[in-house]
């Protein structure tokens, strides 16, 4: 970019080249490279390979790169474009621009992720972001994360019995996530299922991190509040 700012074209062409063609960046900036030197088969053979790549981990959020972007919209009405390009409208703030065109990407996009980021952004009084949950879980499969996100989701809308019933199911499914796992013991607290809470808490491992402390007071409330129903079915030997 230092070598583009500075219209030494070549030499940009020079230093990318050392780069790894196995990201969307780096080959859309290449492919650019080439648009400018008069190489266009070369650039849009280049474009389609970027285009081919999974979208995973890629969060594009320099200015610079809006230019390369903005040529590949001109050849290209790949939804993947649409959101690397809305990825640095949001990260430089213009959240309208963003959201126009992921929008404008409707429902072509076959990345789970893509729907988490739009859903966390629409207006949260249109059926949008419920609309948006719901591809998450199509497309997420036993994706531990598209369930834990679905669930707070519907957490946050006041739906807890489905939340419960996306919580249990995800982390059935993986049985080995502690974060699931907690998750889901929240939500049975939250239910006052403290029964069910406490004897989950009892078989998972939950790893101490910097200031967390969810874990201590799920346990807390949940013994507490199991407590209390033994008390008003007056079975006070339970407590022992």
């Amino acid at each position: 970019m230092w070598y583009f700012r500075n219209g030494q074209l070549s030499d940009a062409m020079k230093v990318i080249e050392l780069a790894p063609e196995n990201h969307p960046v780096v080959l859309l900036w290449k492919g650019y490279l080439n648009h400018l030197a008069g190489k266009e088969a070369q650039a849009a053979a280049i474009l389609t390979k970027a285009i081919e790549i999974k979208p995973d981990l890629v969060f594009p959020f320099r200015i610079e790169t809006l230019k390369p972007l903005e040529w590949a919209q001109s050849l290209s009405d790949n939804w993947k474009i649409k959101y690397y390009t809305g990825l640095i409208y949001l990260n430089a703030g213009n959240e309208t621009k963003g959201m126009e065109l992921w929008n404008s990407c409707g429902d072509k996009p076959d990345f789970f992720p893509f729907y988490i980021a739009r859903s966390r952004l629409a207006n949260a009084e249109s059926q949008q972001p419920q609309t948006d949950v719901e591809r998450v879980l199509a497309l997420g499969g036993s994706d531990w994360r598209a369930g834990l996100y679905a669930s707070q989701f519907f957490i946050e809308k006041g739906k807890l019995i489905k939340a419960e019933e996306l919580a249990r199911d995800f982390y059935r499914k993986n049985p080995g996530n502690y974060i699931l796992g907690l998750h889901c013991a929240k939500v049975l607290e939250m239910n006052q299922k403290y029964l069910d809470c406490v004897n989950l808490l009892q078989k998972i491992k939950v790893l101490p991190n910097e200031g967390a402390t969810d874990g201590r007071t799920v346990w807390r409330n949940a013994n507490i509040g199991n407590a209390l129903d033994f008390m008003k079915a007056e079975k006070y030997s339970k407590g022992a």
